[in-house]
């Protein structure tokens, strides 16, 4: 039996699975760091948490005070705050050295692809 098949049998079964972000490179990277310890529902806390109250922009996330920025991912888990520096992080990379456009960065080479998704705080090299 083919994948394909496979996961149409899982959703025939279970239903489809709505993505908890939108088709976004950058959306992702973030709504991954938004909660600890990592699951769904922690990151999806979390994610709703600052797009409601900052938005993930990486201008905004930049521009916000590490305490605010601490407090609004407090409902995605523990360490708000290890949170908060690395979303800080994420976002000066992607302002700083991608222009603001992960998307187009991924689309270049499949090997500069990896190499910068490696870059990112929870996911690097084995998830890149």
């Amino acid at each position: 039996m083919t994948l394909a098949k496979v996961l149409d049998r899982l959703a025939g079964h279970y239903g489809e699975i709505a993505s908890p972000v939108r088709a976004d490179p950058y959306a992702l990277v973030i709504f991954l760091n938004c909660g600890y310890p990592a699951s769904d529902e922690r990151c999806a806390k979390g994610f709703a948490a600052l797009t409601a109250q900052l938005g993930i922009e990486p201008e905004a996330i930049l521009a916000a005070d590490p305490v605010a920025l601490t407090e609004i991912l407090r409902p995605g888990g523990m360490a708000p705050e290890v949170r908060a520096g690395r979303l800080k992080d994420i976002a000066a990379l992607v302002q700083g050295e991608l222009g603001g456009d992960l998307r187009s960065a991924l689309a270049a080479d499949p090997r500069r692809a990896k190499r910068l998704l490696g870059r990112f705080p929870t996911l690097g090299e084995p998830a890149a």
